[in-house]
């Protein structure tokens, strides 16, 4: 709660004095707490979210967490770019920094303050492998498979593609932050829903970049609807599994997670290299994990696909796969 009762602090000059009270943590819907913010003598009351730092790769995630009655919800987190204060109040997502900037709009409280810059002296932040390379590697197949988490560590990297030596230090990380406890000596996965959420967006500026392994382009836009493409070893990802899965979306962008490059599935289909194709070959990065069918990558993978490319037509069909496969 000492970031919260910074930013809430920060605030004071604007003449808004405010308190935090705690939430139960096993509440869920990410949730950190409650603030009452009061002003000439009117109180609103938000319940709140922190997050240590904010970048654009976290739109989409922020979007659907907050969705579209955000009234009553506040997105409180340590500094807000004048850019990124921009597009939260556009997407009518309300904030506070710890900086004094901040977006509220309340009950005729209007209230848009960006370009302030952070003076706290904050020490160097130790990066936690949980959100970065290995560790979000790990973390796919651990959400994904929460039973996992209390297998042997060699298995955890094997299913995760990583280092046997990185595990440990994952678990570790997972355990400083509250989402693995040992509950009748059995490592235990807990609060679900957050770290997916931390996970996704994380996912979205770290290893999503790295993915991709070529562009290519088709002669027909239609040649996804009837290709068998688990015969050459791959799976649908992002848009295209999305649309298998919930049949009303056309895909704009076609993803393909494989191995390797596919010489059979691109002879086959007449699929030509075209640094601006719609059809993108991404590097699969997990052995035998679950998923909606054989010709689809895991729920979670297709989710923050669709998250991580933050338009609103894959924000809606992000919502409806985390509905039916992930909560």
């Amino acid at each position: 709660m000492v970031l919260a009762r910074a930013a809430i602090d920060a605030l004071g000059d604007l003449g808004i004095s405010g308190e935090v009270e705690r939430v139960n943590p096993h509440s869920g819907h990410g949730i950190d707490g409650v603030a009452i913010l009061t002003r000439d003598g009117k109180t609103m009351k938000y319940v709140f979210q922190v997050k240590n730092s904010v970048t654009r790769s976290a739109l989409g995630t922020l979007s659907l967490s907050f969705g579209k009655e955000n009234g009553r919800q506040l997105l409180i987190t340590d500094y807000v770019t004048p850019p990124l204060a921009d597009e939260l109040r556009r997407r009518r997502i309300q904030f506070i920094d710890a900086a004094g900037n901040a977006y509220l709009d309340r009950r005729g409280l209007m209230i848009f303050i960006a370009g302030r810059r952070n003076q706290r002296r904050r020490g160097r932040q130790k990066k936690l492998r949980v959100f970065r390379g290995a560790g979000l590697k790990a973390g796919f197949v651990l959400l994904s498979m929460p039973e996992l988490v209390s297998a042997p560590q060699r298995t955890i990297a094997s299913t995760a593609r990583v280092a046997l030596g990185s595990i440990a230090l994952v678990l570790d990380g997972l355990r400083g932050l509250g989402f693995i406890a040992d509950v009748r000596g059995k490592r235990r996965l807990l609060h679900r829903e957050r770290l997916l959420d931390q996970w996704t967006e994380s996912y979205a500026r770290q290893l999503f970049p790295s993915l991709e392994m070529t562009r290519l382009s088709a002669v027909s836009s239609g040649w996804w609807r009837h290709a068998e493409i688990e015969k050459y070893g791959a799976q649908w990802g992002g848009e295209t599994a999305a649309a298998l899965l919930q049949r009303h979306l056309v895909p704009e962008q076609t993803i393909i997670y494989v191995d390797e490059t596919p010489a059979g599935l691109l002879k086959r289909y007449r699929l030509r290299a075209d640094p601006c194709g719609s059809i993108v070959l991404r590097r699969r990065f997990w052995n035998a994990v679950p998923a909606p069918r054989s010709d689809v990558v895991p729920a979670l993978l297709i989710y923050a696909d669709l998250v991580a490319s933050g338009d609103a037509r894959s924000l809606e069909a992000a919502k409806q796969i985390r509905n039916a496969y992930l909560i």
